[in-house]
């Protein structure tokens, strides 16, 4: 198998990309560049308000019964495998019986 070649732009292009200097890490010892105040108050206020919240769900699933607990979590299509259909699905709201019993 014969391997293409480079065309000049792509040649200026290797060439120029090897040119580049890498930028330099910096020495250790040394402190790291300083974060923005506004940046680091963003920081804080979203860690703080995902704190709240969190203790919200946690106070809100204690609260639930052990009945609820285990609906809200055998009932998440997205958790376990589920077939839904929709024609019983809407004669079980209709008060029929489903049409395999």
């Amino acid at each position: 198998m014969i391997a293409r070649e480079h065309t000049e732009e792509e040649k200026a292009e290797v060439e120029a990309s090897k040119a580049q200097k890498k930028p330099a890490a910096p020495a250790k010892g040394q402190a790291p560049p300083a974060v923005d105040p506004a940046v680091l108050e963003q920081l804080k206020e979203d860690i703080k308000t995902r704190n709240e919240q969190n203790e919200q769900l946690k106070t809100e699933w204690e609260s639930l019964t052990a009945n609820q607990k285990f609906f809200r979590l055998c009932e998440d299509p997205f958790r376990e495998p589920a077939i839904r259909f929709v024609k019983e699905m809407a004669a079980s709201q209709e008060g029929l019986e489903p049409s395999h019993v």
